[in-house]
């Protein structure tokens, strides 16, 4: 089972690295593209996609709950956790509306707020509502919440070298 709020950028590259042809990659929705890629390379698939991306893939088979973000954060995924329960969503307000979470502010992310910065460990305004953080997934088994951890982070060391204009337009693109 799937959620996708997203788009990839790079299905060609998916459809060659999972044998399906440009033909047949036609018929296939982004999210359908998803679930093949994950039925492929299991939460390791967060790393190939290129685009703009939150999902929750829920996996029948291994009883798994996977969430990840694009790499530049331009879809969210909130989460927050009461007991035994997990409930995940696109904005704050949604898991706010429930009536198990009492809305109290986070005062250390406020701070933050102020103060121009943003809190690295995924606070929100709200007090123990989450933000997934972006190139961050998370996982859920065995009613087990994982710490979310970076499948990918910039490389400030690697230097891109093109002859022209022209060719670096070309490899934006």
């Amino acid at each position: 089972r799937l959620v996708f709020d997203g788009r990839l950028d790079n299905r060609e590259d998916l459809l060659s690295a999972l044998s399906i042809s440009s033909e047949e990659g036609r018929l296939f929705s982004d999210a359908a593209l998803v679930l093949r890629a994950y039925a492929a390379w299991g939460q390791a698939c967060a790393e190939r996609f290129i685009g703009e991306f939150a999902l929750v893939l829920f996996d029948e088979y291994q009883h798994t709950l996977f969430c990840a973000r694009d790499q530049l954060g331009d879809r969210t995924l909130f989460y927050a956790q009461h007991g035994s329960q997990v409930v995940i969503a696109s904005e704050p307000w949604a898991i706010l509306a429930l009536p198990e979470f009492v809305v109290r502010a986070d005062e250390v992310a406020a701070a933050h707020f102020f103060s121009f910065r943003a809190p690295q460990d995924g606070r929100t305004l709200f007090k123990d509502v989450f933000e997934l953080l972006p190139g961050c997934q998370l996982s859920i088994k065995n009613a087990e919440l994982t710490d979310p951890s970076p499948y990918w982070q910039p490389d400030p060391t690697r230097t891109i070298r093109y002859k022209s204009d022209d060719e670096y337009a070309e490899h934006f693109l």
